[in-house]
């Protein structure tokens, strides 16, 4: 089975624990998802999330302008830094 996952964990899955397939990173995946939901609004994780997944072709986020010609850019989500992550 598969699939099953908020889009809080699937964001945390993306930005920083990876997709192993290992009890512990489901583990801590389920624990930052929550302290990511404790701490920013809905909008604000759909918007992170929306912004970090791959639309094909090259492009990553809906951040205007994906662009399938430009390199990725740089991940800029604030729990990305170790300051502020976990939070």
């Amino acid at each position: 089975m598969q699939g099953g996952s908020t889009i809080s964990q699937q964001l945390v899955k993306q930005t920083e624990t990876g997709a192993a397939q290992t009890f512990q990173r489901k583990f801590q995946e389920a624990q930052d998802a929550i302290r990511l939901e404790r701490t920013y609004t809905k909008d604000q994780i759909l918007e992170a999330y929306l912004n970090e997944i791959y639309l094909g072709h090259g492009a990553y986020g809906s951040a205007p302008p994906p662009s399938t010609t430009s390199p990725r850019p740089p991940r800029t989500c604030p729990w990305r830094s170790r300051q502020h992550w976990p939070p």
